[in-house]
């Protein structure tokens, strides 16, 4: 299932990024194609009809204007200008001398194309009368030339012109070409010269025209009339009445040169229209959609015939490619499946000089790479182990590369670290275990120091007893009491001396403390790091995909070992400030024991200014026997406070050691 998803996967990727694209782009080029071909084709094809249309007009015209030349000829006869000029409302063109030679002339006129000439004429405008080269004639008076249809046109083009097609009594279709004769300024037309011109030629000339297989010609009079066209049932036809669309008969009607597109009998035609020379005749040439389209059809058959080959061809090729490229695929994601299982010993034998043979070199040197990383990993762990069982005898023997080179840097700080703080702890445990031991004796002196004072209050409160009846030892009993006093003060200034010792050991074990509490922090900056160091693998072996899922199980333990690390570190934090509480206490103590040793100490003093007074003035002795009884009481309660005080000291010495040793028997686990 997993096989066929990844073929699936591959061709859709290359029918989106081959296929798909391809195709639109073959589907753009060939309507650009096809567009271009339709316009080129187009061109062509308008070329073509109106050339053939131009070519159709062009010869009928060139067969008109012979002609038109002869009805002009006939026109420019002198003597038919004498006859004109000299005939008068009434009179008989019959009377007029030369009329015999004229008539020869147009006899003869007619006789040189008697296939398409039927007869030659001429009409008088004063009288009114016709003669005709076939014998026919008219009288004078009989035939108005200004009535006839023509003449109109005539008046108004001032030049020769070809009538309307009519049917003579023989049944011919024939048409005149009548020519106009001027007076001598040319302002007023005296009379007309013309022929009658046989059009069953036009028809022969019509059908020899070809426009492809299916084209057609149609011929137009000036009036619309068709004269031919290639169903004899639209012959003698107007334009109006044909069934061909409204635009192009409005067209025709106006005499509108051009290609145009209409519909007639519900079939599309292409067609071009050109005008006869100056006869207002017109050439129609039309071809039917169907043979106008033939050939662009053709072409486009050609071309979605290639179109599908091409893609089928396209499809082949990128199936095939898509199989070569899948099966090296499928067996490289064996084999990363077989690595994410923990199985190193595979080999991604993938003969193939493309990228995917580089993709399996690299997945094989990934693999021993991987090899050396779990080396690496056992070793760290080992090394871990130890420090947490607190052996910091270790060595790493390994060539550690990469990211495994930090952690190598780092473990190695933290043993330097480790080394050097325990060997600084252990050294500050050993001095407060003097200090303590310092308290101690200190205390134990202050002890006799006040044994000796409750003695000498009482030797004192027994001298008083009998003061009234000692007088006279009085001095001698002063003197005694000097020297007791010099005694008292200078073990009061001994336990002073040793306070102040007590005092620097105990900010010494402070500051070690501290000293202590900054090599844990930069141990748990380094359980950080080491923490970071794995998180940045974890993300690598996310990066890797399935190739580095095992990588991330070792990354995770690094990680816990990191966190156990810290862990410990945090233990040995608690413990420290547990025993910097007990040494603040204990100098909180000390301070008090060492302020009342002072007070004893300003005391002492006090009572050997008074025994000196004594001595001085034994005079005023009894009235200084109160004061003195005070006095006794004083340093009554100064002694029994400084046997209080040395108990505690006492006691704070016995707790200050079972602290430094505790904190040496911590300090032991550790093996530097």
């Amino acid at each position: 299932m997993k096989k066929t998803t990844k073929k699936t996967g591959i061709f859709k990727k290359m029918s989106k990024q081959i296929l798909i694209p391809f195709a639109c782009i073959l589907v753009i080029i060939s309507v650009l194609i096809l567009v271009i071909l339709n316009l080129k084709i187009d061109e062509l094809r308008e070329s073509e009809i109106s050339a053939k249309s131009s070519y159709g007009a062009s010869n009928i015209d060139s067969f008109f204007k012979s002609y038109y030349a002869i009805a002009s000829q006939l026109a420019s006869i002198p003597d038919l200008y004498d006859l004109m000029s000299s005939m008068k409302s009434g009179d008989d063109i019959f009377t007029y001398e030369k009329l015999d030679e004229l008539q020869e002339l147009f006899i003869a006129a007619a006789d040189i194309d008697k296939e398409h000439i039927g007869v030659t004429w001429f009409a008088a405008y004063d009288a009114s009368q016709l003669w005709e080269s076939g014998g026919f004639s008219t009288k004078a008076g009989e035939w108005d030339v200004t009535t006839r249809s023509w003449y109109k046109e005539m008046e108004a083009a001032r030049t020769t012109i070809i009538t309307e097609p009519y049917t003579t009594t023989a049944g011919e279709l024939v048409a005149s070409v009548i020519s106009p004769v001027f007076n001598e300024n040319k302002t007023k037309i005296i009379g007309v010269a013309g022929l009658d011109l046989d059009l069953s030629v036009l028809d022969n000339m019509m059908k020899s025209y070809t426009l492809g297989k299916t084209g057609y010609y149609v011929l137009y009079t000036s009036g619309c009339n068709i004269i031919y066209h290639p169903d004899s049932e639209n012959i003698q036809k107007n334009i109006s009445d044909l069934d061909i669309s409204d635009d192009v008969k409005t067209s025709l009607l106006k005499h509108e040169t051009g290609f145009y597109k209409y519909k007639s009998d519900s079939k599309n035609v292409y067609s071009f229209v050109s005008e006869i020379g100056d006869t207002g005749w017109m050439v129609l040439t039309g071809l039917p959609s169907r043979e106008y389209r033939e050939v662009f059809n053709t072409i486009c058959l050609i071309i979605v015939v290639v179109f599908l080959i091409s893609g089928f061809i396209i499809i082949s090729n990128t199936i095939r490619t898509a199989k070569s490229i899948v099966k090296p695929l499928e067996q490289l994601e064996k084999i990363a499946d077989e690595i994410a299982n923990g199985n190193l010993e595979i080999d991604a034998k993938v003969e193939s000089n493309d990228e995917i043979g580089q993709v399996a070199a690299s997945l094989d040197h990934t693999v021993i790479r991987l090899k050396d990383y779990i080396v690496y990993i056992d070793e760290i762990s080992e090394v871990l182990e130890q420090i947490a069982g607190g052996d910091l005898n270790f060595e790493l023997k390994n060539e550690y590369v990469g990211e495994f080179q930090k952690i190598k840097d780092a473990l190695m700080d933290i043993k330097k670290q480790l080394t050097s703080t325990i060997t600084s702890i252990n050294h500050a445990s050993f001095e407060v275990a003097d200090g303590a031991e310092q308290i101690s004796l200190t205390s134990q002196a202050l002890s006799d120091g006040a044994s000796d004072q409750a003695s000498a209050v009482e030797e004192l409160q027994a001298t008083i007893e009998t003061v009234s009846s000692q007088v006279d030892y009085n001095a001698q009993n002063a003197v005694d009491a000097n020297e007791k006093a010099a005694h008292v003060q200078k073990n009061l200034t001994s336990c002073d001396e040793q306070m102040k010792k007590l005092v620097a050991a105990m900010e010494d074990i402070s500051h070690s403390s501290s000293q202590i509490k900054e090599v844990i922090s930069s141990i748990q900056t380094i359980a950080d790091q080491t923490t970071l160091l794995a998180l940045n693998a974890s993300i690598e072996a996310a990066r890797a995909g399935e190739a580095g899922k095992g990588f991330a199980v070792v990354a995770n333990e690094v990680s816990n070992l990191a966190l156990d690390s810290m862990n410990a570190s945090q233990s040995t934090v608690d413990l420290i400030a547990n025993a910097l509480d007990s040494v603040d206490k204990g100098m909180s103590i000390v301070g008090e024991t060492a302020d009342m040793l002072r007070m004893s100490v300003e005391e002492a003093l006090e009572l050997g200014k008074r025994i000196d007074s004594i001595s001085e003035a034994s005079v005023n002795q009894a009235e200084a026997l109160g004061q003195i009884t005070e006095g006794i009481e004083q340093i009554s309660s100064v002694v029994a406070q400084n046997s209080a005080m040395a108990e505690q000291s006492a006691a704070f010495s016995e707790e200050l050691t079972a602290h430094a040793q505790l904190l040496k028997n911590q300090i032991e686990v550790f093996q530097v």
